[in-house]
């Protein structure tokens, strides 16, 4: 699913559809529901205004996208406080076809990401890109949380804060664990 030449592909082929957004780009990626909870309409509105705040204060472009997790009619809503240049991709809406997960996983320069998604967490830090977390405990798991503190604590992730003014870069060797396990296989 992560082979690196496709997703160096998907890459070039986003940066195609997006020439009027300039690096550097910063993947806002937005879950939703679990058995615990959900986000609420404020919550994200947030998330997508301090993500703006983050992708101004460097000349940036955000690149957005929900999941099917994410409650449908969310997007609209969310649009309204996005004041960067940004794409939006609607996962809902566009019914999952032409997903820009790779593509954005290739040119995006940081992360943000709701932490109940394990996978897209472990996925980017696969990357080696700098990846920050918005953790809200109503929505998340124990385990969830386990997880979040665990690559925190470990200098994977920090936790995107309201005092959170800058994105800096993280100094991290890249998790290749499906390598590992290959190679002791």
């Amino acid at each position: 699913h992560l082979d690196k030449k496709k997703v160096a592909l998907e890459g070039k082929k986003l940066l195609a559809k997006l020439p009027e957004l300039k690096a550097p780009f910063i993947s806002l990626m937005i879950g939703g529901k679990t058995k615990e909870g959900d986000y609420t309409t404020e919550e994200l509105q947030w998330l997508v205004s301090k993500a703006s705040q983050l992708a101004n204060s460097v000349n940036g472009s955000l690149l957005i996208t929900t999941s099917r997790r994410a409650n449908k009619s969310i997007s609209g809503e969310l649009i309204k406080h996005i004041t960067a240049p940004y794409f939006f991709y609607d996962w809902h809406e566009a019914k999952a076809q032409d997903n820009p997960y790779l593509g954005f996983l290739s040119i995006s320069d940081y992360f943000i990401v709701t932490g109940e998604s394990v996978s897209t967490c472990s996925e980017i830090l696969s990357t080696g890109k700098p990846l920050y977390l918005y953790r809200k405990e109503n929505v998340l798991y124990k385990k969830h949380i386990k997880f979040l503190d665990y690559l925190n604590n470990l200098g994977y992730t920090r936790y995107l804060k309201n005092e959170t003014s800058a994105l800096e870069k993280c100094d991290y060797r890249p998790l290749q664990e499906a390598d590992k396990i290959c190679q002791i296989i």
